[in-house]
């Protein structure tokens, strides 16, 4: 189900989305703020509805010019846990999503999770497919999530 406020596309997520729209952006920019304090080059696509229609938030591109798009998703919580839509035109299972992966981020904690969109698709389909649907929650404890790259940028994390 659309939350959307308007129904042309507009400049933005938050102009579209209200106030989750614009919790996404912060996201968003704060994962292209700590990337590019790291070397990358980082491109956003927050205006750009074919790249967001398809799941690409973000491309890094690193100083050998590899490059990676990313789904990036403001709902990792403090405990270090986050949702996965389960339902197949969710941002996980939707065919038309282009992104090799998706980066959970909480930039009130400086932490980022990041994994292989095809690797979490495996993961739940083997081990939560009764789920689909719904939304899942997960958590950093769970030793089965050991192909995530887990991020703490501040150092009192």
């Amino acid at each position: 189900m659309s939350t959307r406020k308007i129904k042309h596309w507009g400049k933005n997520a938050g102009e579209a989305f209200g106030r989750t729209g614009y919790k996404g952006m912060k996201g968003e920019h704060w994962f292209a703020e700590y990337y590019r304090s790291k070397g990358f080059k980082v491109e956003l696509y927050e205006a750009t509805r074919k790249k967001q229609t398809t799941g690409v938030d973000a491309k890094l591109i690193t100083e050998d010019g590899s490059e990676f798009t990313i789904d990036v998703k403001n709902n990792l919580k403090p405990d270090n846990s986050f949702y996965v839509e389960m339902a197949s035109d969710g941002w996980l299972f939707n065919p038309k999503y282009v992104n090799t992966y998706v980066s959970h981020v909480n930039p009130n904690t400086g932490v980022i999770a990041t994994y292989k969109r095809e690797r979490m698709q495996m993961f739940v389909e083997n081990n939560y497919w009764d789920y689909r649907g719904e939304i899942l929650r997960l958590n950093k404890e769970d030793p089965n999530l050991n192909f995530i790259k887990w991020t703490f940028t501040k150092t009192d994390s």
